[in-house]
């Protein structure tokens, strides 16, 4: 059956949207307000009451059994708020941090670099060899394990075993920090 863009649709889709306009129309000015005073900021207030009005429809199949709307409305305001400021507070102390790490220094770069570069040299042979064919001539595990006459699991092995010894290996010097 082919679809008509210009049916009509169906009786209780169309009831719902005018039942959700109205409550939207209804609530709309008190959630704003109330976004408006917590945040201090029109556009901000404004993505909550777009958020609360967004949840309250994907919700809609249980407006009938609320109790009280607005007690709803206004809980469903504050949680939203108490959310849109946690994540506010994140945004901002990250904006805060210096973007300098100690890696964006070139020579601390190049000290990670010689530290990484001995515990590679440290590594069993076989480890080492597997490692450097995975990590740095960029071949698959199966293609290492055809080279290397070993099973795959094998190649798995050693290249965590690698990780793991790198990984204790930086933890343990205060290079990093």
């Amino acid at each position: 059956m082919e679809t008509d863009l210009t049916t009509r649709p169906e009786p209780a889709a169309t009831d719902a949207h005018l039942r959700f306009a109205s409550l939207y129309a209804r609530y709309r000015p008190a959630v704003l307000r109330l976004a408006t005073l917590t945040l201090g900021d029109t556009d901000e207030a404004q993505d909550v009451v777009q958020s609360v009005f967004a949840t309250l429809w994907e919700q809609r199949d249980r407006i009938d059994r609320i109790v009280s709307l607005d007690a709803y409305l206004y809980r469903m305001t504050k949680n939203t708020l108490f959310n849109h400021l946690k994540h506010r507070a994140i945004v901002r102390r990250y904006e805060q941090e210096p973007t300098e790490t100690p890696l964006s220094d070139p020579a601390s770069t190049a000290d990670l670099m010689a530290f990484i570069k001995q515990a590679i040299d440290e590594m069993p042979p076989q480890r080492r060899r597997v490692f450097c064919m995975s990590r740095f001539e960029d071949l698959s595990y199966e293609e290492i394990s055809d080279q290397l006459h070993i099973s795959i699991r094998t190649v798995q092995y050693h290249v965590s075993a690698a990780l793991a010894q790198l990984r204790k290996t930086i933890s343990e010097s205060k290079l990093m920090w």
